[in-house]
């Protein structure tokens, strides 16, 4: 394509984000607005609109099944005191067949950048357990903001693949997502369960998936930021493998994340799995984790890789990099906890790190080369100076128990996880929902300030 041509291109689609701005309507759903249900005003809805839901006058929820088909539609809920408004799923049939869709909204192929926010949505279910709250079927750009979503068989679930650029920049922001998962279909219900070209989760507060993962995704690029993870049925942060995965440079981070994980668990112990879980695919790439603090009761393994293939250059299977996290071991000390642990063809020789704090019990391994000279690793008993450890309240009240300074952010030189450009400064996460700067000074390992 000619210079000539781009910017040909680049005028045309500045001119049409130009005309579908100016000509934006907002269309009203509620009691005494000109539309009574969601629906019709999505009907008569054009790309650029807003379609405002204000609550009902008895406190009831909306009923909704829809198929976003249009492009650039925006659902916001609107309240006088800022609460969300709820939709719930519960009367509908997610078959997925005809017109039905498999979630409260779902949006199809090239329903792109469509956004939900300030919504509670509940109570999505069907025969095999696969209804969701949100269900993105191969549409690009779609915005999850300020949202609930509980009691669905999936919270979200998307599919799409590399090779197509589908299911590209999935955005999760400020959103709760909780006790979502079905008996029906264990082993593959979660809170978020995302495959496709990229995802980006961020600010959320995600917890008490029912018999699932907190997080799964087979997306090629998976971007994970300020997130607070409490209380998995199976892993906190399960990162698998598809066709979009094969590709080198499949990778993910984890940055500036709380998580714990709950005690008692019946299912796998492990915080972390970065690899290929079924089928005949396998992921190439690297899972960074970064600035976080996780806090587990178990010996098992805090990350688990898993390759299908043996390593070459063509297919050189997964990679996990630690910088500036705080590991605490949950309840009992014991010795023998493992950093990581390697099956099929994973290597735990493909773990590093560097300016980490791993407490009491821990040790890097035979094959690790999580180097103790560049790390604290095993060699403290006490509790760090939390500000409520047994509330779970993991913000660091000083810096007595570490050694060394955490790596500023911008010289780890991480590479491109999708999304809009990183500014290179660290955040952290803020309760309820949210993120913001961390406060200047010295980087601190682990999720917060410390201070």
């Amino acid at each position: 394509m000619t210079r000539t041509n781009r910017l040909c291109l680049a005028l045309l689609a500045a001119l049409a984000s130009l005309t579908t701005s100016v000509f934006a309507d907002t269309l009203e759903v509620g009691p005494g607005k000109p539309h009574e249900i969601i629906e019709t005003a999505y009907r008569d809805a054009r790309p650029g609109d807003v379609i405002a839901i204000y609550p009902k006058a008895d406190g009831k929820p909306y009923s909704l099944a829809l198929k976003v088909q249009k492009y650039g539609i925006t659902f916001r809920g609107v309240s006088k005191d800022g609460k969300r408004v709820h939709i719930s799923g519960e009367g509908f049939v997610y078959t997925g067949s005809g017109k039905a869709p498999r979630a409260i909204f779902e949006f199809r192929k090239k329903a792109d950048e469509n956004t939900i926010e300030n919504l509670l949505l509940s109570d999505a279910r069907n025969k095999p357990g696969n209804a969701a709250g949100v269900r993105i079927n191969q549409a690009n750009k779609i915005t999850i903001r300020n949202c609930e979503i509980r009691f669905c068989d999936m919270g979200v679930i998307s599919n799409g693949d590399l090779e197509s650029n589908t299911a590209a920049d999935q955005r999760i922001f400020d959103s709760e997502l909780h006790h979502n998962g079905s008996d029906r279909f264990r082993g593959g219900s979660h809170n978020l369960y995302l495959d496709g070209t990229s995802a980006w989760i961020r600010g959320c507060y995600i917890h008490d998936s029912t018999v699932g993962h907190n997080l799964k995704a087979r997306t090629h690029l998976t971007r994970i930021e300020y997130c607070r993870f409490r209380d998995a049925a199976e892993r906190e942060i399960d990162i698998v493998n598809s066709a979009s995965t094969m590709p080198l440079g499949s990778n993910a981070i984890v940055l500036g994340c709380d998580i714990a994980k709950r005690r008692g668990t019946n299912g796998n112990q492990g915080v972390f799995f970065f690899g290929a879980d079924t089928g005949k695919t396998q992921r190439n790439g690297t899972l960074y984790i970064v600035n976080s603090t996780v806090s587990t009761p178990y010996n098992a393994g805090l990350v688990v890789l898993k390759s299908r293939f043996p390593a070459s250059k063509e297919a050189p299977g997964v990679f996990v990099e630690f910088y500036n996290n705080i590991i605490w071991a949950d309840g009992k000390r014991g010795r023998g906890r493992r950093i990581a642990e390697a099956y099929g063809s994973g290597d735990t020789n493909k773990v590093t790190g560097r300016r980490n704090w791993f407490c009491f019990g821990y040790r890097p391994g035979a094959n690790s080369r999580v180097d103790p000279r560049e790390n604290v690793v095993g060699g403290v008993r006490d509790r760090p100076p939390f500000l409520d450890g047994p509330g779970r309240d993991f913000r660091m009240k000083s810096t007595e128990m570490f050694g060394g300074k955490a790596i500023p952010l911008a010289d780890l030189k991480l590479p491109n996880f999708g999304g809009d450009p990183d500014d290179g400064k660290l955040r952290q996460f803020t309760a309820p929902l949210g993120c913001e700067l961390r406060p200047e000074g010295a980087p601190d390992l682990g999720a917060y300030k410390i201070g």
